[in-house]
């Protein structure tokens, strides 16, 4: 029936709800929409305010709890994406659905996520979606280009203040972010130092740490979090997460305001290696370096330098209270005294003792928990005359062997110390 003049204009559902968010918060915006769905609103305006609602509530910082109002805001929503998803799932439900897994992950909504098979059917409706900006942002990003060297070339101050805005969206080359490890965290940002008070949450520093350690690939977003708590309940930990995932955010925000370090994708999050530096980084090559190659440069005097400046202490020596970061110290410690007792052995293979006792002693100053660390020092010093060393060496091995461990040494150990008796006795 025709309405009367006199009669209010209801606005959209849509608009009262974004109005609403504007005004206050996720909460009272789900209130609103809930009266409209009530009142027998329907359609894709709803779709799009519920979807609007949701996104709200996975931006709230992780001590908000959820209301009743947006569990069942939730429930609606999960319900119809279900029912869609077992058709041709419309652009509209996709994008609803999408933020309604964005709210549970950050355990904004008290209820289930979807199911497997409908989250399957949403997430591939977001990776379309996802390409489609993707290769839009590239072709916009190639169109500024070329306009830029045209302006370049051609001077014309009339197009070059109307193009100005656009080409100011070109992307300027961000800083380096290098971050060292070893000995304790140091973080910069092209040549400026970060300050270290930034990270005085460890959970900030512990994440930062693994981040670099997995070298720029891709970290599972649940590894990360049961890594990081690995004694909490896994929804109670992702809450947590987002919260030092933020924080670390804006630790590595350039002047700008922007963080093009942190990349997150799906339930992936990694580094990007394209902006990155790290001694670990640097840890690999020394490593492989020492194991089978030769050094360039400088030689092996220049290789031992940069391993007593850079690699003297051990990863994060001050971060005790991750199981992780703990076990990943000792790998490291222990790939980098294997190469330097290989190096050794090459060294004095190669008739070039003097630098195999060298590496031999840093092995051992490395860690003295390591038999083959002593005999391999026991070599350097034979080959380079120093039988009385070598027998110090092994009875300091057998020390720490009886007091430590209550154990022998190995038979190699035993008839390297005999070859040296035995030369004694031959010099007699």
């Amino acid at each position: 029936h025709a309405r009367s003049p006199t009669q209010p204009t209801r606005p959209p559902a849509s608009g009262c709800v974004h109005a609403r968010l504007a005004e206050a918060n996720c909460f009272e915006a789900a209130r609103v929409w809930l009266e409209w769905y009530d009142r027998g609103a329907r359609g894709c305006f709803l779709k799009q305010a519920a979807a609007e609602v949701l996104r709200s509530a996975a931006a709230l910082p992780p001590s908000e709890k959820p209301s009743p109002a947006l569990d069942r805001l939730g429930g609606l929503v999960r319900t119809r994406v279900a029912r869609a998803s077992r058709e041709a799932i419309g652009l509209h439900d996709a994008m609803v659905g999408i933020a309604y897994e964005r709210a549970c992950e950050t355990g904004s909504l008290s209820i289930p996520a979807l199911d497997a098979k409908t989250a399957f059917v949403v997430r591939r409706v977001e990776m379309k979606l996802f390409a489609q900006r993707t290769e839009h942002e590239r072709r916009e990003q190639e169109r500024l280009v070329r306009e830029r060297d045209f302006l370049a070339t051609h001077p014309d101050a009339f197009r070059a203040e109307r193009s100005a805005k656009a080409l100011g969206k070109l992307p300027t080359a961000a800083p380096v972010l290098e971050v060292n490890l070893f000995g304790g965290l140091d973080v910069r940002l092209g040549r400026d130092r970060i300050d270290p008070s930034t990270f005085r949450r460890q959970k900030v520093k512990t994440l930062l740490a693994l981040l670099v350690l997995h070298n720029g690939r891709e970290f599972s977003r649940d590894k990360l979090v049961a890594l990081l708590w690995p004694e909490s309940e896994l929804e109670a930990a992702r809450k947590n997460f987002y919260g030092i995932w933020a924080m670390l955010r804006r630790a590595l925000a350039t002047p700008a305001g922007e963080c093009p370090y942190l990349i997150r994708q799906q339930q992936g999050l990694r580094l990007d290696a394209s902006l990155l530096t790290s001694d670990v980084a640097q840890f690999d090559d020394v490593c492989r370096t020492l194991l089978f190659e030769r050094p360039g440069y400088g030689g092996w005097a220049n290789l031992y330098s940069l391993i007593n400046d850079r690699f003297s202490d051990d990863l994060l020596p001050s971060e005790n209270d991750n199981d992780a970061i703990a076990a990943l110290r000792v790998d490291y410690r222990n790939r980098l005294v294997d190469a330097l007792v290989a190096a050794s052995l090459r060294l004095i293979a190669a008739g070039e003792e003097q630098e195999g006792l060298w590496f031999a002693r840093a092995a051992l100053q490395r860690d003295r928990t390591r038999e083959d660390a002593y005999t391999t020092l026991m070599h350097a010093q034979l080959a380079s005359g120093q039988r009385t060393a070598a027998l110090e060496t092994y009875f300091a091995c057998r020390r720490f062997l009886a007091d430590e461990l209550g154990i022998d040494p190995s038979l190699e150990t035993m008839r390297l110390y005999r070859s040296i008796i035995e030369t004694e006795t031959d010099f007699e």
